[in-house]
């Protein structure tokens, strides 16, 4: 799910309204109604990126809006187009990361660092918490191997 109430407060910081912005986006504004009503269940990532381009999303606030979204549409098509930084991942609030978050970061594709954290973790060099299928990597370990520093 998108967080509804984050998007439509930037929509209305823009000055917007869903008409306008649904002409922006180059669709009938009641898609764009359907799309909000439904918590942006259905919102692609063509929309979520013209989202971002005309309400002019910082990479954090455009993962905060769409996280769940974003991490849904790459398991299935790794064509996101919004890449986070060290800085970006500082302000997470959560204590861990998805592979889907850092993927960009390391330029590598998330299901790859999924595979490495199954098969040989040690490879990885910063550590992962692997529960069945899920993959989830600590933060500021994450972030002290980016940087290249020890955690202690």
């Amino acid at each position: 799910m998108v967080s509804i109430n984050k998007l439509c407060g930037k929509i209305v910081e823009c000055g917007l309204t869903i008409e306008n912005l649904a002409d922006m986006m180059g669709i009938n504004r009641s898609t764009l109604y359907r799309r909000l009503s439904t918590g942006g269940e259905n919102i692609s990532i063509k929309e979520a990126n013209q989202l971002k381009e005309i309400l002019q999303l910082t990479p954090a606030e455009a993962t905060e809006i769409f996280l769940l979204q974003m991490s849904h549409a790459m398991r299935h098509a790794e064509r996101w187009e919004i890449h986070m930084t060290l800085t970006d991942i500082e302000v997470v609030s959560s204590k861990t990361l998805t592979p889907d978050q850092v993927a960009p970061i390391l330029r590598w594709r998330p299901q790859m660092i999924r595979l490495q954290a199954r098969q040989r973790p040690e490879a990885l060099g910063f550590p992962v918490i692997v529960v069945g299928t899920r993959v989830k990597i600590p933060k500021q370990a994450f972030l002290a191997y980016m940087r290249g520093s020890e955690m202690g």
